[in-house]
């Protein structure tokens, strides 16, 4: 469900083109979604069409509390770089 959201959000995001109005939007996703695997590459390929930075994930504490060390090791990898100035 979560990778059919994530899908459905940049392709409106695209649509609408937020990205380019500045907007932000935000999926929850939970820890089992973050941990699982192959989600990091499917991220990366999903947001290939927007402005990464635009599409930003919101996690709950207590999720992150469960298996702390893979959460940061996960997040670490779906961060987009920010371009330099």
């Amino acid at each position: 469900m979560t990778r059919w959201v994530i899908r459905q959000t940049v392709a409106s995001m695209q649509r609408h083109q937020l990205c380019q109005r500045g907007l932000h939007v935000s999926v929850n996703i939970s820890t089992r979604d973050l941990t699982e695997a192959g989600f990091v590459s499917f991220v990366k390929q999903a947001v290939q069409g927007i402005d990464a930075h635009c599409l930003q994930f919101e996690i709950t504490e207590t999720g992150l509390i469960d298996d702390s060390e893979r959460a940061l090791e996960v997040l670490t990898q779906v961060t987009a770089p920010r371009p330099k100035r």
